[in-house]
C-alpha cells in the first residue's frame, strides 16, 4: 500500500512538471556533450574527419526548437569532442547544426525546418578535414550526438593533371544548387533549394598537389544529376581541362566514384573574368566577362547607371596566333581583336592586336547575381571589347 502511495504521489509530482525522469526541463543550466563527426563512407573507409580548434555548433531542443551555441571543450583535432553551453535538459532529444555560422532561422510548421547557409566549400582533396565540405546535422541525447554531412561527394578521377590552381563547378542543369541557403527538414533527413547558386569557383593560391591520389572531390546534395562539369586548371602549365560526368547519383554522407568522366581541353579564356585594369589604370567601366567551352560569351558591364547592361555572342580562338576575337549576336565583330595569356597569378592578359599598349588584365572570377537593366546585341565603342 505504501509504495502505492509513493507511485501515486511520484506520477502527480512528475504531472506538476516538479519531477521528470529526464531532469529539470525548465531550468537552463551548463552541460557538455560528447559529439562525434564523421567523413563521406567510400571505398572501403570514411575520409579524414575531424573537430576544429575553437569550432562551435548550434544547439536545438527537439521539445521545442529553442537553441543555443555550444563552444568546444575539448578533443580538437579528433572525430570525438566535448561541447558545453547553457542548455536546458530535453525529453525528446537535440538536434544541432555544424558549423554554427550555417544555422538559420527555424520554422516550426513543418516539424523542424532549418535555413542552412552552405558556404563554397563544396571542393576538397585526398587528406583534407572532408566534414567541412558541406554543413553537417547532429542528433543524438544528453549521452552525445552524432554529425554526418548534409551532402554526398563525388570523387572525379584526374589522369592527366598533377596540381591544381583551380577548379569552377557547374550544374549546367540549374535544379540543383552548389551553395546558399538551403531549406533542412529534421524529420525528413532532406533538403530543399531555397536561395542556392549553381555554380561556384575556387582559386589556390599555392598548387594543390595531386601527383599521389589523381583526384578532386566534389560535395553535393543527395540528388541524381543529369550532368556535372569540372573546369580545372594546370597549376604547372595554365593549361585547362574540362571534366564532365553525367548521370551520376549522390547519396547522402557517400562518395560516389565518377570512373567515367569524358575531359576536354579548352583555350585558357574558358571561364568567367572581371576586369582588374585597363591600360595600367581603373578600368572605366565593371566589367564580368564569361567564356563558355562551346565558344559562346556572356559580357555584364556597367559604368555610370545602376544595374549592369548584359551582351552576348560567339568568340573564336587562334590556337597557333593565340588570339581572341569574337561576334555579337546581332553579327556585328568586336571592335578589336586580343592577344591572350595567363600570367602567374593566373590572370587573364588581353593585348589589342591594333594598338599594343592597350592591355587589359582580368582576375578569375564568377558572374554577379546581377540587376539586368538591358540586353543588348553589342557594346559599341566601350572598351576593352
Amino acid at each position: 500500500m505504501r509504495n502505492r502511495v509513493v507511485a501515486l504521489l511520484m506520477c502527480a509530482m512528475i504531472a506538476l512538471g516538479a519531477v521528470s525522469c529526464y531532469g529539470d526541463l525548465t531550468s537552463v543550466k551548463q552541460i557538455s556533450l560528447t559529439c562525434k563527426t564523421s567523413g563521406f563512407v567510400g571505398e572501403g573507409k570514411d575520409t579524414k574527419a575531424s573537430w576544429c580548434k575553437d569550432e562551435k555548433i548550434q544547439l536545438y531542443r527537439s521539445d521545442d526548437w529553442t537553441g543555443g551555441p555550444m563552444s568546444l571543450e575539448s578533443g580538437a583535432g579528433t572525430q570525438k569532442a566535448t561541447f558545453s553551453g547553457s542548455m536546458t535538459n530535453t525529453r525528446y532529444g537535440y538536434y544541432a547544426v555544424r558549423p554554427y555560422s550555417a544555422a538559420g532561422a527555424v520554422r516550426l510548421n513543418h516539424g523542424g525546418v532549418i535555413d542552412l547557409e552552405v558556404e563554397p566549400n563544396n571542393i576538397f582533396f585526398e587528406g583534407d578535414n572532408s566534414s567541412l565540405a558541406a554543413p553537417q546535422i547532429g542528433e543524438g541525447d544528453r549521452k552525445g550526438l552524432t554529425f554526418k554531412s548534409c551532402f554526398g561527394a563525388l570523387k572525379f578521377n584526374i589522369d592527366n593533371i598533377s596540381s591544381v590552381s583551380s577548379v569552377k563547378v557547374s550544374i549546367p542543369s540549374r535544379d540543383h544548387g552548389l551553395y546558399g541557403t538551403f531549406s533542412y527538414y529534421f524529420k525528413l533527413g532532406k533538403l530543399a533549394v531555397s536561395d542556392v547558386r549553381y555554380e561556384l569557383l575556387n582559386n589556390y593560391d599555392t598548387p594543390v598537389d595531386i601527383s599521389s591520389s589523381r583526384a578532386i572531390y566534389v560535395a553535393l546534395p543527395e540528388e541524381s544529376y543529369n550532368s556535372v562539369t569540372l573546369l580545372v586548371t594546370d597549376g604547372e602549365t595554365g593549361k585547362k581541362v574540362i571534366y564532365k560526368a553525367e548521370d551520376v547519383d549522390v547519396q547522402r554522407g557517400r562518395i560516389t566514384n565518377v570512373s567515367t568522366a569524358s575531359y576536354t581541353e579548352v583555350p585558357m579564356v574558358v571561364g568567367c573574368w572581371h576586369i582588374k585594369s585597363y591600360c595600367g589604370a581603373t578600368a572605366p567601366v565593371d566589367l564580368y566577362i564569361e567564356f563558355t567551352a562551346d565558344g559562346k560569351f556572356t559580357i555584364l558591364q556597367r559604368t555610370e547607371m545602376e544595374g549592369y547592361r548584359k551582351f552576348e555572342g560567339t568568340y573564336m580562338v587562334d590556337a597557333e596566333t593565340s588570339v581572341l576575337s569574337g561576334v555579337y549576336s546581332d553579327g556585328e565583330p568586336w571592335g578589336d581583336s586580343y592577344k591572350f595569356s595567363v600570367d602567374e597569378n593566373l590572370n587573364l592578359i588581353l593585348v589589342s592586336t591594333s594598338q599594343e599598349s592597350e592591355i587589359s588584365i582580368y582576375e578569375q572570377s564568377e558572374l554577379p547575381s546581377a540587376t539586368i537593366v538591358q540586353s543588348l546585341s553589342r557594346v559599341g565603342d566601350v572598351k576593352p571589347l
